[in-house]
């Protein structure tokens, strides 16, 4: 329902806002990607000769049906300016360009920050007061974690050393028994998110299949001269 709740919020047309054939069609497109997410998962799981017989159904005919009649597929023409989408603005693009933004807090194995731990520094940032930008500088190291920022964690910002000197890393994989929606070792859904200078790494290896190591369901975000190191479905983006 909270799900439901979010899509049907931000969907609805405002006094200032209206929904587009454009809107409905990513929206129409989403229900498609979550209903083929919720099929792989059940193979995965080995749970498809029972689950998948429920969703033996037309609705992804319908929607489908429902996608060609709509006819948004015109994507609108994105605009730019100094090199960034215009939606991305001016205090956010200083962010990204100056050597040392201010931060909120801070991680460092070595006991020199705020916290040791990426997990317990979401955890602090979650209880916040307000929804402005929040900087997390995670100093360098190999931090062997897997992190989850929901949807309720807006405007997010993870900023390093440099892409080669902070990793972040895991190792589930459909082979060690995820699902592929499942095995990201950094998963991020609240909007407006910002990383720059991270490494997101999933060190499953081939023989396990699947292994995520950034599933992506956040509007509005930014990977700034970030690496993503995998070896199947490295880089996930999903609908939010």
């Amino acid at each position: 329902m909270t799900k439901y709740r979010q899509s049907t919020d931000t969907s609805a047309p405002t006094p200032t806002t209206k929904c587009t054939t454009f809107d409905a069609q990513t929206w129409l497109s989403t229900a498609l990607t979550n209903l083929e997410t919720c099929r792989a998962g059940f193979v995965e799981v080995s749970a498809s000769n029972y689950m998948l017989t429920l969703m033996n159904n037309n609705v992804t005919k319908l929607i489908s049906n429902t996608l060609a009649i709509n006819n948004g597929s015109r994507t609108p023409v994105e605009s730019y300016k100094d090199g960034f989408p215009k939606w991305f603005g001016p205090s956010d693009r200083k962010l990204l360009q100056t050597g040392a933004p201010r931060v909120n807090i801070v991680v460092a194995q070595d006991g020199s920050g705020n916290y040791s731990t990426i997990k317990a520094t979401i955890d602090a940032a979650a209880k916040r007061s307000g929804g402005g930008r929040f900087v997390i500088y995670i100093k360098r190291g190999v931090y062997r974690e897997n992190i989850e920022i929901g949807n309720k964690m807006k405007n997010i910002m993870l900023v390093s050393d440099g892409m080669k000197y902070t990793i972040i890393t895991g190792i589930r994989s459909v082979g060690g028994g995820s699902t592929t929606f499942d095995s990201a070792t950094v998963i991020v859904t609240g909007s407006g998110f910002i990383a720059h200078g991270i490494t997101f790494r999933n060190t499953a290896g081939p023989i396990n299949h699947q292994a995520v190591a950034l599933r992506s369901g956040s509007d509005l975000s930014v990977f700034y001269r970030c690496g993503f190191e995998g070896y199947q479905d490295t880089l996930y983006v999903h609908s939010q």
